[in-house]
């Protein structure tokens, strides 16, 4: 009975904190996700679409280093589907450090004419909606 309890504060914490994130951004793509709210709490696992995402960044200090890549693929328990995922090269706004790059491959050429992280956002956004 405490777990419960536990899990029904914690699946409204998440409403309001949706509720509340989708009130106060300027920005129309984050309002629009945060909007779109959760699933119910007590959906069933099996009809809860999920979605599998992967970063790569300039380095491993989050304050210091940025996004370089993301990878989204959508899934449900009975299915993964690569072909209805994306992934994009993001140019960071920092420099790429070498022991980064020996690691995912994303070189200085490649991020030259990427595109900024907030111009893949909505697209990003609305992939994690629609998943």
């Amino acid at each position: 009975m405490m777990i419960r309890r536990r899990n029904q504060r914690e699946e409204s914490d998440w409403a309001d904190y949706f509720q509340r994130r989708a009130e106060s951004c300027r920005d129309p793509a984050l309002k629009h996700y945060y909007g779109a709210g959760l699933p119910a709490g007590d959906s069933p696992i099996a009809e809860v679409p999920f979605v599998a995402m992967d970063f790569e960044t300039t380095g491993m200090n989050p304050r210091h280093h940025g996004i370089v890549s993301v990878g989204v693929v959508p899934f449900t328990l009975e299915r993964i589907r690569p072909a209805a995922g994306n992934y994009w090269v993001v140019r960071p706004h920092e420099g790429l450090v070498q022991q980064s790059v020996e690691i995912h491959g994303i070189t200085d050429t490649e991020i030259a004419s990427a595109p900024d992280l907030d111009a893949i956002l909505p697209e990003l956004l609305d992939m994690l909606e629609h998943a």
